[in-house]
């Protein structure tokens, strides 16, 4: 258990190098802009904050509602996929990691691999039960 802790310490440090705080905010904290996918539409966002949002006013005034709603929702979708932290916000990964992950998700697991499983119990006929 002390050589799965020992690696998971230095899959943290290692990963706490590599400055994932700076690679978070570098990834959240810069403004996104963008268009539609049908380029009517455009957007800034930044920290799930939409900071300002244009339509072609020439398009607009002959689009449909449904068109402009449309165009309107897949602009956010993307200003929100932009600004997602994406799989960062997991946290560190490693095979270490999963391990422990693992055995703390499994109390029965995690006693066993600490070697402080209860004893087994017999019962009447002499079998020994968990």
């Amino acid at each position: 258990m002390n050589r799965l802790l020992d690696a998971v310490t230095e899959d943290v440090q290692r990963f706490a190098q590599q400055r994932f705080a700076q690679q978070l905010s570098e990834r959240v904290d810069v403004p996104s802009s963008m268009s539609s996918s049908g380029g009517h539409v455009s957007g800034t966002g930044q920290r799930g904050q939409i900071t300002e949002i244009t339509i072609d006013p020439r398009w607009a005034s002959s689009a449909r509602n449904s068109e402009i709603e449309s165009e309107l929702t897949d602009l956010l979708r993307r200003l929100k996929s932009a600004d997602s932290p994406g799989e960062l916000a997991q946290g560190p990964s490693s095979s270490n990691i999963d391990e422990l992950n693992a055995l703390v998700s499994d109390p029965q697991r995690f006693l066993r691999r600490l070697g402080l499983t209860p004893p087994a119990r017999t019962d009447t006929n002499g079998t020994g039960t968990r």
